[in-house]
């Protein structure tokens, strides 16, 4: 017993001396934490609940890993489609995550998404080639939410930014990149404002799926040639995608011919031109086109898909208006208002050839 009280009276007198030297008592047991979730209105309109922020996503649609990067939060990506994949001159270390489709709109490989451990997958929302209901059912048993963000559509692509800044907590930057964008459409529209309808461009715009197909009302390249002092000559079509008969081209007689192309070697780090010449001259070798007025007046011109899609549009409207109007916009170089973007929003400027003939 006189052991028992000895002890206790030496471990009072320990606690005593530590206080009394400044030890600081022992730390509370931390409180559990409670995740954070908010819910989100994706582009399909649907309600969708995530963690907040999101620090791990699979993004399948290279827009929206582009407007990650501007956001500075490409980091929070763990894997990716193949589209990225191939283009490493552009997209670096991202271009060798993992891959988990070969392309936004492919098949998935629902094993690597999930090996993965991702809090959200992020793809198109309303894609015609995307069945957005059916990656959700696919990766609801894993507890994986799936946000369609559609980074691809003009009218829309503001908003896609705003919803992509609150996701990862980014609105502020978010802020930023919409008004780098609406600077763009502003300069633009205040040269081509008071532009009288006989002095608009008529231009005829190919789509890369191929021969004579083209753009009509409610499709971006409409817009896009609208906004830039053009006329699209198949405005009247009816729809934004249409085959058009061969004979009508020459009887509308474009001013500039514009191919939307895939095929043609132009692109970041593209710095040999000749092949892109090579790709121009086999194009316009169709029956006719040599009495076009864009064909004699050396005004087609090839579009890489670094400027004709994805967020990089507004920057492509700057393009356009220099091509239609070089007048109006002799002192803008749309090559360096792109590079200033890269350098501002991506950390480096990417070199490359994007639109063939040079302007």
């Amino acid at each position: 017993m006189k052991k028992k009280g000895l002890l206790v009276l030496l471990a009072s007198l320990l606690a005593i001396s530590l206080l009394a030297i400044g030890c600081p008592p022992p730390a509370p047991a931390p409180e559990p934490t409670v995740e954070t979730r908010i819910e989100i209105v994706d582009s399909a309109g649907r309600v969708v609940e995530i963690p907040y922020p999101v620090e791990r996503v699979i993004v399948l649609n290279t827009g929206t890993v582009s407007i990650m990067r501007a956001l500075g939060v490409a980091d929070r990506i763990v894997g990716i489609s193949g589209i990225v994949a191939k283009n490493p001159a552009f997209w670096g270390e991202l271009s060798k995550l993992p891959q988990v489709a070969m392309a936004a709109h492919a098949e998935i490989n629902y094993e690597a998404v999930i090996a993965l451990n991702p809090q959200i997958v992020l793809t198109w929302g309303t894609h015609p080639a995307v069945d957005l209901e059916k990656i959700v059912a696919a990766l609801a048993p894993a507890g994986i939410a799936v946000v369609g963000i559609d980074s691809f559509r003009f009218a829309t692509m503001f908003q896609d930014i705003g919803k992509l800044g609150t996701i990862f907590g980014q609105g502020e930057r978010a802020d930023q990149l919409v008004a780098f964008y609406q600077d763009i459409l502003n300069l633009i529209e205040e040269r081509i404002a008071g532009l009288p309808q006989g002095e608009r461009v008529r231009a005829y715009a190919e789509h890369h799926t191929g021969k004579f197909r083209s753009f009509g009302p409610g499709s971006d390249w409409n817009l896009l040639i609208e906004m830039a002092g053009g006329v699209n000559i198949f405005a009247d079509a009816g729809r934004p995608f249409i085959t058009v008969d061969p004979e009508t081209v020459l009887e509308r007689n474009p001013q500039v011919i514009l191919e939307d192309s895939r095929r043609a070697p132009l692109g970041h780090g593209v710095t040999d031109r000749a092949p892109a010449g090579d790709f121009l001259a086999v194009f316009i070798d169709r029956p006719g086109w040599e009495k076009l007025d864009a064909v004699r007046d050396g005004r087609v011109y090839v579009v890489s898909p670094a400027i004709g899609t994805g967020p990089d549009k507004f920057i492509g409207a700057l393009y356009f208006a220099r091509i239609f109007h070089p007048e109006l916009f002799a002192d803008i170089d749309p090559d360096e208002v792109l590079q200033d973007y890269y350098e501002r929003f991506h950390g480096q400027r990417f070199p490359g050839t994007f639109v063939y003939p040079a302007l």
